[in-house]
Order: C-alpha cells, then structure tokens, then sequence
C-alpha cells in the first residue's frame, strides 16, 4: 500500500504541534532577552528595531524560497521533512553563539551578536513554512481544524517553557564578571528545541511527491466536499451521493479551479488567504511592537532600570528583574493559552468565527493602548496574561482558513508561505517606524506599543471582510469515516457571520 493510500494515525495531528512548541520555545527565549543581550553589547533602544528586522527580512525571502522548493522536492526523505532537519541544526548552532556573544572580545560582541541573531531567524523561517504545510499534506481535512488548534495548543506549551526559563533567577545571573546566564538560558533552550522537533520530523509520515493523488481523487478533498455539500448547502445527499463524481464538479465549479495550470491569482484558495491575510498584517503590526519591546518596556520603564549599567549596579539590577517579572508574565500568557487552546473551539462554535475573532482583536488593541498607564510589576503581570486571548485566536483562526481553503490547491507551500508574508511585511514596517516614534516620543517605549494597538484597531475592523470556509462550521469535530456527516446546528453571527453557501463562496 502506498502512504498515499495510507489510512492516516491517530498522532499524526499531534506532530507538527511538537516541533511548533519546540519553535515557540527558542521564539519566547529570543522575546524575553534577544533585546536585553543587544543593549548588553552596546546597541541602543532606537537601533533594536533594525536589528529586528531580520525575522521579517528572512521570512519574506526564506519562506517563500523554501515553500515553493519543499513543494517539488523529490527527496526520499519527504517532500518537508529536510528542510527542517537543516533548519533546525542552523537554528540549535546560531542560537548558541547568539547567547555566547557577551563572552567574547569587545569589539566582536556587537558584530557577533547581529550576525548570529540574523541567522537564528532565518534558520527558524526555514522550519515554520514546511511545518504549517505538513498540516495540509498529513492530516485529514476533517482533523485539520484540530491541529490548527493544537498549533495554539504548542504555542501556549512552548512559550510557557521559553519565558519559564527566562523567568528563573537561577538561569539569568549578571555580575561585574559573569556573562553565563545567556549561555545556560539558551542552551537548555536549544535542547528542548532539538528533541521536539527530532521527534516531530522522525515520526510524521509524509506523502512522496511522486505518490500524490490527482486532487478530484485525493480521499481528503472528498471528505471537505462531503461537510461541504451536507453541512452548510443544506443538500439532503447522502454521505455516498455527495462525493460523487457530478457533485464535487459542482463544488469546484463554485469554489474555483486550482492545479499547476492555474496562475495563483485565480487559484480557489487565494480570495480566502488575501482577505485572511489583511487582517494578520494589522495584527501582527501590533504583535511584532511587544515581541521587540514588552521586556524591554518592563524593565526600563515600568522598573525604571537601565540596561546600559554596569551588571551588578543597582540600576541593572533594577532592568534585570523587570525583564524577569516581563517573562513570567509572558509565561503565564502561554500557560493560559495554553488552556484557552482547549476550550477555543467551543467558544467559536458558540458565538461565530468573525465575532470571536473580533472580540479578541479588540482586547489586543486595548491591552496595548494601555501601557502607557501601567507603572507597576502587577500591571505587567496582568497585561502579559490579558495576551493569551489575543494570542489564541491568533494561532488558531486565520491558519485554519489558510489550511482549509487550500484543499483543492496543488501549492500548499507556496500559499503557506505568501500568507507568512501578512505576518513579515508588518514586522518590517513596525521595524523601521519604531526607531522614528522613539524619537518623536522622547524615547519611550510605550509609544510603539501603543501604536502596535492602533494596528490591532484596524485589524478589528477588517475582519468583517473574511470569507470563512464552508468546512470551517465544522470545525474541531474528528470524523469517524463510518459515522455519517453532522451538520451544524448553530445559526451564522448576524454581524461577522455571512451565509456559507453564497456569500463566502469564492468566485473563480
């Protein structure tokens, strides 16, 4: 039998949430003291930004490069699997020497600093894209709400055990001659990473490029044409009747057409992943503003330290322990969302997808507008935990539209990719606008979070332009194949949610 043939495991799902924790975990790392260590080195607040740039910078070049490459790789290994195996020994190689920078001769540790973090980016780039494919190649269309779903499961876990570390006293000591708190920190950081994603790469079963069935053919598309047609037109078929051969024409004739002969502009999937995409670009807008400066912000504003001071001066123990209670509440982010991961898909179930969406939106914009007035380590705390909703939503909702109207596209890695683009392109922006509101703001670090909440402002009211898939009302529900198709139950949000059959259909 070939793996195309291959009934799917029941742990497959679980895969790629395993090595996205081990990802989150080096990403909460990098968070909580990529900006400390560059200020450490001698790098100053106006100049972080650029700095930054290169997760943006890597992924708009690294991922598509690598999607469109993983598309047609022919390896034996699988079409995704080296090129995580090569990101993820790039990624456990610049992670180290990021952290070991401080240690060496002054005049290298800036450079060394710059170029490592430069490269930890771009090595991590090349894992994130196949990884979001090999959900839309492994797992069945039915499950694919769920492993989106355990993607923000894994960020929660993974950003729980980054920032966790991050917040020990034990394994961030700075004195006037010990530098080894990075070291330890990043090192233990780069073995969790190792083993989730050794496990994750050694265990997923991939289907050889050579073995993909044609897309009328493939058993997954049949089952989204079966929710489809059953679910949401209201069509009184049988399970049998909806997967055959005059029914799935005609729901690709409303969906579109897709396949290699078919430019990506008219592709099925594309209307879905633009207007998906517009939204992910304002959020990110504001998430990229906290990634760079939340820590940052905790400890030189909130704790009023200075990172320029000596280590072990009063004034850098001071920034020293706001950056640490700034990743215990970032850790505590993870952990509740970690726990929203969970009951998530009740809650879009029972209010709608756009209305949930929009909700957590909205909080992200209110949490960040209101920095300006915290001047406490409890309002740091609370403002970090508020984030786990936002967050949720963020991992959950838009890559489920993603990897489900790709079901009858051929490009599965090239989507993925463009659609990393909405999260890169603001990330840019936010980069090379930050160095100029720091300036206009007298150097204060609220004013870019804030400003992060005015993109989060937009986003809110972009969603009401989303389509939503069809399959997406049935979300989080793991199909018995000898089970019929359920259909939903609940009626569509009057004011986010549009009817299925039409409105959020696509037009070729």
């Amino acid at each position: 039998m070939s793996s195309a043939a291959r009934p799917a495991r029941w742990y497959q799902k679980f895969l790629p949430m395993l090595a996205f924790s081990g990802v989150q975990a080096v990403w909460a790392v990098q968070i909580g003291y990529a900006t400390p260590l560059l200020r450490s080195v001698g790098l100053t607040d106006e100049l972080v930004p650029l700095v930054w740039l290169a997760g943006p910078v890597s992924g708009i070049v690294v991922q598509p490069l690598i999607g469109s490459w993983s598309d047609v790789c022919r390896s034996r290994f699988g079409r995704r699997r080296p090129f995580m195996v090569a990101g993820a020994i790039c990624t456990v190689l610049a992670l180290n020497v990021f952290a070991n920078s401080p240690r060496l001769p002054e005049a290298a540790q800036l450079p060394v600093a710059i170029a490592s973090f430069w490269l930890l980016d771009g090595s991590i780039n090349m894992i994130q894209g196949p990884l979001r494919a090999l959900v839309a190649d492994s797992v069945p269309v039915a499950e694919q709400p769920m492993a989106n779903a355990l993607f923000a499961f894994g960020n929660g876990l993974g950003k729980s055990v980054g920032y966790g570390l991050g917040a020990s006293p034990l394994l961030v000591q700075h004195s006037a001659s010990a530098f080894s708190g990075y070291s330890l920190l990043f090192g233990i950081a780069s073995a969790v990473f190792a083993l989730l994603v050794a496990i994750s790469v050694s265990l997923a079963v991939e289907v050889p490029l050579d073995e993909l069935p044609n897309v009328s053919g493939n058993k997954w598309t049949e089952e989204l044409q079966a929710l489809t047609i059953n679910g949401i037109s209201g069509t009184a078929a049988s399970s049998s009747s909806s997967s055959s051969p005059s029914s799935s024409n005609a729901l690709l004739s409303r969906q579109g057409r897709s396949g290699p002969e078919v430019s990506i502009w008219r592709d099925a999937a594309f209307p879905y992943i633009l207007r998906a995409g517009l939204v992910q670009t304002a959020t990110y807008f504001a998430w990229y503003s906290t990634f760079i400066f939340w820590t940052d912000w905790s400890g030189k504003e909130v704790a009023h330290g200075s990172a320029d001071a000596l280590p072990g001066s009063p004034e850098r123990e001071l920034f020293d322990r706001g950056v640490r209670t700034a990743n215990l509440g970032l850790c505590l982010m993870g952990v509740f969302s970690m726990l929203l991961s969970i009951i998530f898909p009740a809650v879009i179930r029972l209010a709608g997808v756009r209305r949930t969406w929009a909700v957590c939106e909205l909080l992200l914009a209110c949490i960040l507008i209101s920095t300006p007035f915290v001047s406490s380590p409890a309002g740091v705390l609370v403002n970090s935990a508020l984030l786990s909703i936002p967050l949720s939503s963020t991992f959950t909702i838009p890559w489920s539209i993603v990897t489900l109207s790709l079901q009858h596209s051929t490009r599965t890695g090239v989507f993925t990719s463009l659609f990393n683009l909405s999260q890169c392109i603001p990330e840019v922006a936010i980069s090379l606008l930050s160095p100029l509101i720091l300036r206009m703001f007298s150097g204060r670090i609220v004013s870019v979070l804030a400003t992060g909440g005015i993109g989060a402002l937009l986003g809110t009211l972009l969603i009401a332009l989303v389509h939503v898939p069809p399959a997406f009302h049935l979300e989080f529900v793991i199909l018995d194949e000898a089970r019929p198709v359920q259909t939903s139950k609940a009626e569509p949000d009057a004011a986010f949610e549009s009817s299925e059959g039409e409105e959020d259909g696509v037009e070729s």
